[in-house]
């Protein structure tokens, strides 16, 4: 058990967006750095999650830490240099490794699993919500993709989306209702491979208009797809 002072830092660093750091304590807070918007004296962001849900996060985390790691500490080119201390009265623990994963890393990804869990909850500004959907698609955290109501049923892309994807994306939009209005949210939506094409082209039969929220990097493959200029809100 970690103590009542302790503190999980986490400094993230990709190959191709500025980096982010992310700390969580002991006294229910999480508070995140944002590269661009660096302040030394206070962070960016914060916002209380509760000290039982910090302290379940920190046990955790000091519980995995504690846990042998991979060996390889290899540094690659395309992906994400994760930095992870925590301190504690009793513990301090340090980590560097590269891009973990379901296979990579196992424990330090489930970490970044829960913090992420925590992100995803947090009522931060639009562009540190792009900043953390842009990053969690360095890790295998699933589709990019965000429901964020159901009446209107708002659906939000995020990152880029491959063949590897087809299949869940194919089930996720199954299972949207031809009698509700449909919003897509591809405001912070880098792309597709063109095989993705079919599963949104079925969209487009639904007897209900779609409001496709789009932006300029997306626009041309909504247009191939065969949505109407008229219906794009960029």
């Amino acid at each position: 058990m970690v103590s009542t002072e302790s503190n999980l830092y986490i400094d993230l660093q990709p190959s191709f967006h500025l980096g982010m750091k992310i700390h969580i304590s002991s006294s229910g807070y999480v508070a995140i750095d944002y590269k661009a918007y660096h302040n030394k004296d206070k962070p960016i962001y914060s916002e209380e999650i509760g000290r039982q849900r910090a302290t379940t996060i920190l046990n955790k985390a000091a519980e995995l830490l504690h846990m042998p790691s991979d060996a390889d500490e290899t540094i690659g080119l395309d992906g994400i240099e994760i930095h992870i201390k925590l301190n504690d009265a009793s513990l301090k623990i340090s980590k560097t490794i590269w891009s973990p994963g379901p296979l990579h890393h196992q424990n330090e990804f489930v970490i970044i699993k829960l913090v992420y869990d925590v992100l995803w909850q947090l009522n931060v500004p639009i562009f540190l919500q792009e900043q953390i959907e842009q990053l969690s698609c360095y890790f295998e955290l699933g589709l990019p993709i965000k429901i964020i109501e159901e009446n209107p049923y708002v659906i939000r892309f995020f990152g880029r989306m491959s063949a590897s994807d087809q299949q869940d994306l194919n089930l996720l939009l199954k299972k949207i209702r031809d009698d509700v209005n449909l919003i897509i949210d591809m405001s912070n939506f880098d792309g597709m491979g063109t095989i993705l094409y079919p599963e949104f082209k079925q969209l487009l039969s639904r007897g209900l208009p779609i409001k496709w929220i789009a932006n300029d990097r997306v626009k041309e493959q909504l247009l191939e797809i065969g949505v109407l200029e008229s219906d794009l809100h960029i």
